[in-house]
């Protein structure tokens, strides 16, 4: 054996214990591939300008998130069969940019396997459809729309920056407890 593969066998067999090893004690260093996309498409407006002049909110998004996407069918099948936190919104729009980040770390933190996402903006194709779906023509983007077995047991449309961070968990927090809440049955001995 040549002196190069005495140092290389050796090297990639410690390589592969350290991987295992740090996945049996629970460190994912497998990142989902909408986690970053989702990353990638709101920090691509930071720094960024709007045609207004305004400059976009700057948001920097913990690739480690709970983010899957979804397409405009997904959603309509998960509004009418689902339990499940869906996430409406747009990267472009500043006031989910205020509130994008606290979303994202409520939801990491949480028992929730997953916050599904539809890009969408108000008054779009897709918005109308959704609109149509939940049989809501009021509810404005960007929304947290909890439900459960395909009823929506609560909603929350994030229309202005009015509320305070610490206000707005609490929010995302209630929509997660309803989601998760236990179903109790009882019977005629309750």
């Amino acid at each position: 054996m040549s002196k190069k593969l005495l140092y290389i066998i050796p090297g990639i067999i410690c390589l592969v214990l350290i991987w295992l090893i740090l996945r049996y004690f629970g460190f994912n260093i497998d990142f989902k591939r909408d986690a970053i996309k989702f990353k990638h498409s709101y920090e691509l407006y930071n720094g960024q300008k709007m045609d207004s002049g305004e400059e976009y909110k700057t948001v920097s998004i913990d690739k480690h998130n709970k983010i899957e996407y979804l397409e405009l069918d997904e959603v309509i099948s998960k509004l009418q069969a689902g339990t499940s936190l869906i996430y409406l919104a747009s990267p472009t729009d500043n006031v989910n940019r205020l509130y994008v980040e606290n979303i994202i770390k409520t939801t990491k933190e949480s028992k929730l396997k997953a916050l599904y996402y539809f890009e969408a903006s108000n008054g779009s194709i897709e918005y109308k459809k959704i609109s149509k779906a939940i049989d809501d023509d009021t509810f404005v983007l960007p929304s947290l729309i909890a439900i459960k077995k395909g009823k929506i047991i609560g909603r929350y449309d994030i229309a202005s920056g009015d509320i305070s961070n610490e206000e707005f968990v609490n929010k995302i927090n209630e929509l997660i407890n309803a989601i998760l809440k236990e179903d109790t049955v009882c019977d005629e001995t309750c």
